[in-house]
Formats: C-alpha cells, sequence, structure tokens
C-alpha cells in the first residue's frame, strides 16, 4: 500500500506547488525590458494537480481530483483495521483503502493506450498574455513569473502555456509548436525564448526532439525534469524504501516552530520514527501487486509523462516491475512501445542540447534545494525542495545528500556551504542553485520572480555577468533572496 502512498505523496507535493491564488489586479506598466534578442517569451508551466477539469467548460465542469475528506479516509483507515483484525483478509483490507484512494485520483485515470478515461479539459490561453487580465492578476508561481515577465517586457510578447501534464510529451510538443508559431507570427519573428517549469522541462524536451531547436533562442530551464526524476525511476520499479533517517528529515523539515521542533526530535529519541518506518515496509512487503493491479497501473502507470520521466538507465527494471506478468507484456505491448519512444527521446537529450547550443541557443539553469524531498523511496536521501530532487534539476551537478555536505575545495563552482559543485554540471557557467527557495519559485513580487525576468533578459545569462546573481543564493520560503551567507 505504501508504494502507491509514496507515489501520491510526491505527486501532491509536486502539485502542491502549483496551487493557484488570486490578488488585485495591477495595470502593467510601460515595458522598460526587452527579451533576450527582442523575441518573444513562452512560459510552459509544470504539473498543475488543481487544474484538469473532468467535461471541461460544461455544466458539469469537476476537477480531476475528488474531495479529500479526512473524516472518510480515517473512516476508511478504521475499516480496513478492522477487516484485518477480526476476518484476517488482507487483500480485502487493503482494497477498502484502494476504493476510497481511487475516489479522490480516480479522475486522472488514463486507457491502457495512454489517452484520457475521461473527457478531460484545462484552462488555454492561445493568445498573448496581455488579453487575458484574469491571467495577470494571479500571483504564485508560474503564474507570478508570467505576470512580471509580463510587466517587464509587456503583455503583448508573453504567451503561457497550459496543457493536460499527463498526456505523451511527444503529443503535447505538437501543442507547443502551434504556440510557437503563434508568437512567431505575431511578431514577425522566426525565434522564440521559452522558460520550463518543473514539468514542462520534458515537454520542452519533447519539443526539440520532434521540431529541431532553429526557432530557439534562449532556454530557461526552471526546477525542471528536463534530465528526469529518481522518484519516477524508483517507484515505479517497486523500490520504496521509508526509512526513520528520511522520515524524521522529511516531517522536521515542514515547519520552523520551536516547539514542532523539539516534538520531533523528542519522537526521534523515542524511536517512533523507526517504528513507523518498520510497520510501514512491512504493509508494503505485503501489499505492493495488489495495490498495482487495482490503483497505480490503471492511474499512474499508464501516464506516459510519467514514463517519460524515468531515467534511461531505469528503465528496463520499471518495465518488468510494472508488466512482468502472465501476458502482461503482450497485451500492453502498444503502450510499452510508446514507453520505448519517450525512452529514446530522453537517451539522446544530452547530446541533443549540447547541439542547440552549438548552434547558438542560450540554456540557463535554476534549480533549488536544502529540503528533503518525500521519504517514500530509494533514493529520497538527496537533497531537493520537497518536490524534486536537485542532482537532476540542475542537469547533473554533484549535491551533498540531505543534511550533508561535500568534501571539496572551494571554487567558483562550489556553494559556500560545501553542499552543492556545479562543476559537473552539464552547464555550469549558467547554473543557479538556490538554497531553500520552494519547488518553482518566481511568485509575482517576490526577488525570485525578478531573478527569472533577469535570466529571460539578460545580455548573456551566465553566473559571472551579475554580482546580484551570483551561481549561489539563499532563499527563504518566501522567495526573497540573498548573498550574506554569514
Amino acid at each position: 500500500m505504501k508504494k502507491i502512498i509514496s507515489l501520491l505523496l510526491a505527486v501532491i507535493l509536486a502539485a502542491g506547488m502549483c496551487i493557484p491564488a488570486f490578488a488585485a489586479e495591477k495595470e502593467s506598466p510601460s515595458p522598460k525590458l526587452k527579451a533576450a534578442g527582442d523575441y518573444p517569451v513562452i512560459i510552459i508551466r509544470g504539473m498543475d494537480f488543481t487544474g484538469l477539469y473532468i467535461d471541461y467548460g460544461t455544466d458539469s465542469q469537476h476537477n480531476c481530483m475528488g474531495d479529500i475528506n479526512i473524516g472518510k479516509i480515517l473512516k476508511a483507515v478504521g475499516e480496513a483495521a478492522a477487516i484485518k483484525l477480526f476476518k484476517n483478509d488482507r487483500q480485502e483490507a487493503t482494497r477498502k483503502l484502494i476504493v476510497e484512494l481511487n475516489e479522490i485520483f480516480g479522475g486522472y485515470a488514463c486507457n491502457e493506450d495512454g489517452s484520457s478515461k475521461y473527457n478531460v479539459g484545462t484552462e488555454k490561453f492561445p493568445l498573448a498574455a496581455g488579453n487575458y487580465p484574469e491571467l495577470l492578476s494571479r500571483e504564485p508561481y508560474e503564474y507570478g513569473i508570467t505576470r512580471t515577465v509580463s510587466e517587464a517586457i509587456g503583455g503583448e510578447n508573453v504567451y503561457y502555456f497550459n496543457y493536460d501534464w499527463r498526456m505523451s510529451p511527444l503529443d503535447i510538443a505538437v501543442e507547443v509548436r502551434e504556440t510557437v508559431e503563434r508568437a512567431m507570427k505575431d511578431h514577425n519573428c522566426d525565434k522564440v525564448n521559452i522558460i520550463s517549469a518543473s514539468m514542462g522541462g520534458v515537454m520542452t524536451v519533447a519539443y526539440l526532439t520532434k521540431y529541431g531547436f532553429d526557432n530557439i533562442n534562449r532556454l530557461v530551464f526552471l526546477s525542471s525534469t528536463w534530465c528526469g526524476t529518481y522518484v519516477t525511476s524508483d517507484l515505479l520499479q517497486g523500490s520504496v524504501e521509508i526509512t526513520p533517517e528520511t522520515l524524521y528529515a522529511f516531517l522536521n523539515n515542514l515547519n520552523d516552530n520551536f516547539l514542532y521542533k523539539g516534538l520531533m526530535k523528542a519522537l526521534k529519541f523515542t524511536g517512533v520514527f523507526k517504528a513507523v518506518s518498520d510497520l510501514a515496509m512491512k504493509f508494503v512487503t505485503n501489499n505492493k501487486d495488489q495495490v498495482y493491479d487495482e490503483m497505480l497501473g490503471p492511474i499512474f502507470g499508464n501516464m506516459l509523462s510519467v514514463w517519460a520521466l524515468i531515467l534511461p538507465e531505469d528503465y528496463d527494471a520499471c518495465i518488468k516491475y510494472m508488466f512482468e506478468r502472465p501476458g502482461l507484456k503482450e497485451k500492453r505491448a502498444a503502450f510499452i512501445a510508446k514507453t520505448e519512444e519517450l525512452q529514446e527521446m530522453m537517451k539522446n537529450r544530452d547530446a541533443m542540447i549540447k547541439k542547440a547550443v552549438e548552434g547558438g541557443v542560450e540554456v540557463a539553469v535554476a534549480a533549488t534545494y536544502n529540503s528533503p524531498v518525500a521519504p517514500v523511496y530509494a533514493r529520497s536521501y538527496v537533497n531537493g525542495d520537497q518536490a524534486l530532487e536537485t542532482p537532476l534539476m540542475s542537469g547533473h551537478a554533484t549535491i551533498a545528500p540531505y543534511g550533508e555536505t561535500l568534501d571539496v575545495k572551494e571554487s567558483p563552482y562550489v556553494s559556500p556551504d560545501k553542499v552543492c559543485d556545479t562543476s559537473t554540471a552539464l552547464y555550469p557557467d549558467s547554473t543557479w542553485l538556490i538554497k531553500g527557495a520552494p519547488h518553482v519559485s518566481g511568485s509575482y513580487g517576490t526577488d525570485y520572480a525578478d531573478f527569472v525576468v533577469w535570466l529571460i533578459t539578460a545580455d548573456k545569462p551566465v553566473i559571472s555577468a551579475n554580482p546580484e546573481y551570483p551561481a549561489f543564493m539563499m532563499s527563504g520560503k518566501d522567495e526573497h533572496l540573498s548573498n550574506d551567507w554569514n
């Protein structure tokens, strides 16, 4: 059971970073800046868990996510415990929990060919952002980035791309291409700049794979999935691991309150985290297959976007774990062929982007660190931002496990706290790491939003270009940046 809970927790954490909020509308000032190359900017947002709707645009429209009723969940847990205790029927007890989880997440289910099980739609903004006052009144994350960049260079020069993040990135690439063509036609130009946030990273990789880089001037990867994720790789190969150390680190990081921290330390000292992790792992061992058959497979296992995030070196293990049942691999051959195509895309990613850079495309990478990730998979000891892992978001920088430091000498590529070494990153001279910032930072009115504006408007986005934005910065959860490491 913990296998599915682990995956759900991971995606919920990512989704929680994407919940929209609203603020009073503000009239944009006259643009004072120009985007790189004086080309329009396309912002490809990340996963928005609350942004998908069944029967979108009709009277019966409702969110794909069902109601999260704590009372109902606790009741289901209690009933499951009673079934196990009095009937000793583990399968029926587990099914009681799965039914409740399906009511919450079943709306996201996909068919065995990767298509949506239900008639799902999402909010679209095909024209330039300046045509949508409601879009430019929103504040958090990608909305804040869109609003801030629009105020800096003019809303007529910015495009906000939203999509059904469950679908194959190679299919979404067709929609990205339509937006690129519209932006170029609107501005009578032959290139665009792209900001890829979170899940938008793998969608951008798909676009480059399918259409090349001739129409791209600058790419900004922001807390991005462009290099895949450990969480998908581990969970889809059954590598569920819950340890006292990762459980404590994650829960301890949720609140800075002194009393809360004291409680966490007390629970750790008394062995509560070990007891909970031992119990959870026992549950995982007993229920993996049932959870896959009745929930994980029909919902998340059928999402092609998830398969695009698996690291190529883990792909065979994931196929074996998810489909190695009598007759299943043959039955799912068409779906597996689609996953192979996505994996070929990710295998070729680094060489493809390197060729783009050699052809004149500029790449900037910004990632965050100093938060633990969901403590439910084998590599959850890594450093991250609660949602994704910093080593992959940064393009393979060397990052110490959460709570540890590296044994390295000081250099321009080593963070002052010796947690990060960007010399191993794909683009060390244009890679920024921000300590303590949330996943996909850039909310309206924050320093981080201004930093993103600089990344897309600077003459050359390199770590030596602006003393205000060195390679390593600090941020609170309020997204205000600091260079003072003392």
